[in-house]
């Protein structure tokens, strides 16, 4: 079975969405550990890569479903807006130059933004709108 419709079904898109934003994100932060194992430094990959699967799928369809009649278009944008986004990541994490480890646990870092505009956005709406 897989994980990720499960978690849609059960919980919906968004929370599924941030689910996986906040095991990536503690991934990163458990990287930022001293990594003298293999297996230390795989344990962090193993919770991003579930992270990732919930994630990129999931933040997708979020994207796509908005625009129905549309779904070439916002395709190809959202690729675009996805490859330059990892450009611009790598790029800003190559103007530290830090060890392999410090670079994968800082691009997992930096997504902590992205959980946190999820996360209020709603209740500055909500709020909004009960003014």
């Amino acid at each position: 079975m897989l994980i990720a419709p499960y978690l849609i079904g059960k919980f919906g898109v968004e929370k599924t969405l941030k689910i996986g934003l906040i095991f990536t994100i503690s991934s990163g932060f458990i990287m930022l550990n001293e990594n003298n194992t293999a297996i230390s430094f795989m344990i962090p990959i193993f919770i991003n890569s579930a992270g990732t699967s919930l994630t990129l799928g999931t933040s997708s369809s979020l994207a796509i479903s908005t625009f129905s009649n549309n779904i070439g278009r916002v395709s190809a944008l959202l690729g675009f807006i996805q490859i330059g986004g990892a450009g611009l990541f790598v790029l800003i994490i190559q103007i530290f130059e830090l060890s392999s480890p410090s670079q994968l646990a800082l691009h997992m870092i930096m997504l902590l933004p992205a959980l946190l505009v999820l996360t209020l956005s709603k209740k500055i709406l909500l709020k909004m709108n009960a003014s």
